[in-house]
C-alpha cells in the first residue's frame, strides 16, 4: 500500500493516515459488526465480508483511473476493506464456536494464525524480491486485483461448512435495533471490543511508520521495503507457535 500511493503521488502523511484508518473504523464498528452479523448470521456474514473485500480492492486497484482523487480512492478503500474485516472477524468466530470444542479451538487458532502469518511472509518476500526487477505500478494493481479474487475461495470454502441452525446463515427474527441492542448489552463483547480497538490504533501505525521513514526518509527502493515489512511478520509468527498452549 504505501509503495502503491507513493507511486500515485501520495505525501508521507497521507498514507500514514491510509495505514490507520483501518484501525479508527474497527475500533467504532466492532460492535455493529455483531449486531449485523446476529441479524444475518455467521454464513451469511462472510459472505458480505468476501464481497466488500473484492469490491475494495478493485477499488484500490482502479485509483490510477481517479486522477488527482487517485488517494481518496485508495484510502475508501481501505476503508471498506476494515468494514470487511470487521464482519469476517465476528462470522468466523462464531463459526468457529459452532464446529469446535472448547478444547480444541486454542490449538485450532494457534495453528490456523501461525499459518497465516508464515504464508503472509512467503509471499511478501517474494513480492519483494520481484519488485526489485517489476516496479511498475501495473504490477502492484495486479497483486490487488488477485488478492481481491482470492476471496472467491473463502466463499467456496465456508459455504461447505455444515452448521447447526444457531451459527448457520440463517437469520434470526429480530430487527437490527434490537440485535444492536442485545450486542451492546453484552459486557464481555463490549470490553473485548474496546480493548482490542484502542490496542490496535495505538500500535497499528508503528510498523507503518517504520516503512514510510525507509522509503521516504533512507530512500529504499520498493523491494527491499517489501522484504523489511516481511521480516516484521517473523513476531507474529513466533506468537502464534505459542498462541494455543496460552488459550
Amino acid at each position: 500500500l504505501i509503495l502503491y500511493m507513493s507511486r500515485l503521488g501520495g505525501s508521507a502523511s497521507l498514507i500514514l493516515l491510509a495505514g490507520g484508518i483501518s484501525s479508527l473504523v474497527t475500533m467504532f464498528l466492532q460492535i455493529p459488526a455483531g449486531s449485523i452479523v446476529d441479524r444475518l448470521g455467521a454464513k451469511r456474514g462472510i459472505f458480505l465480508s468476501c464481497g466488500i473485500v473484492m469490491g475494495s480492492f478493485f477499488l484500490i486497484a482502479s485509483a490510477q483511473f481517479w486522477g488527482s482523487a487517485g488517494n481518496v480512492a485508495v484510502i475508501a478503500g481501505v476503508g471498506f476493506h476494515a468494514v470487511s474485516k470487521a464482519l469476517w472477524n465476528v462470522s468466523w468466530y462464531l463459526i468457529l464456536g459452532g464446529i469446535l470444542r472448547p478444547r480444541e479451538r486454542g490449538m485450532f487458532l494457534g495453528t490456523m494464525r501461525f499459518s497465516y502469518y508464515l504464508l503472509n511472509a512467503v509471499v511478501f518476500f517474494l513480492l519483494g524480491v520481484a519488485l526489485k526487477s517489476i516496479s511498475s505500478i501495473e504490477f502492484l494493481q495486479a497483486i490487488f486485483i488477485g488478492v481481491g479474487l482470492l476471496s472467491i475461495g473463502r466463499i467456496l470454502a465456508i459455504a461447505g461448512i455444515r452448521l447447526n441452525v444457531r451459527s448457520s446463515g440463517t437469520p434470526p427474527k429480530r430487527p437490527l435495533k434490537e440485535a444492536f441492542m442485545v450486542s451492546l448489552s453484552n459486557s464481555s463483547l463490549v470490553g473485548a471490543a474496546i480493548y482490542t480497538a484502542l490496542v490496535s490504533f495505538a500500535f497499528a501505525p508503528v510498523l507503518q511508520l517504520a516503512l514510510i521513514y525507509f522509503n521516504h526518509t533512507m530512500k529504499f527502493d520498493g523491494g527491499s521495503v517489501q522484504l523489511i515489512s516481511s521480516v516484521g511478520l517473523a513476531g507474529n509468527i513466533c506468537a502464534a507457535l505459542v498462541y494455543g498452549k496460552l488459550l
